[in-house]
């Protein structure tokens, strides 16, 4: 029964990606971005795929960030690049079980690049690799939503 309440927690969040690329504006891809990495946090927290977990939390400040730059200077400022790259890898390494590992943190350094753009059709076409990455972790952890 748990295993399945994880897999319809993960089938919210894949939904909420779905939705996120059907719409043609940079803030609101990310409100959809930023709640869909809560729920697939908490679907691989239910997993035991605590990569998964670590990418979906320094995913959800990325996108927070990410979502002020149309209003605020601060959060255009291009060190943020920098700082979420550095976080993606630290938390990566801190959270490491297995060479599948690596995957979520090239997928989340790729679309971090992509998030930073303000062109709809950069940021999907940017993001991508970042599917296949997601793919074979997902596989690799037992996420059927992911898969």
């Amino acid at each position: 029964m748990y295993l399945m309440i994880a897999q319809t927690v993960g089938i919210v969040g894949m939904i909420l990606v779905f939705l996120s690329f059907q719409i043609n504006s940079k803030k609101n891809i990310l409100f959809f971005q930023i709640l869909s990495s809560l729920v697939f946090g908490i679907h691989f927290f239910m997993l035991n795929a605590f990569t998964g977990v670590a990418m979906n939390a320094v995913s959800i400040v990325r996108n927070s960030v990410f979502y002020q730059s149309e209003k605020h200077a601060w959060a255009r400022h291009k060190a943020w690049i920098a700082v979420f790259i550095l976080l993606y890898t630290g938390m990566g390494l801190l959270t490491w079980d297995s060479w599948f590992s690596i995957l979520p943190i090239i997928s989340m350094l790729t679309t971090t690049f992509a998030f930073w753009e303000t062109n709809p059709t950069r940021i999907r076409l940017l993001s991508f690799p970042a599917p296949p990455c997601w793919l074979a972790y997902n596989i690799a952890n037992g996420s059927v939503a992911g898969i």
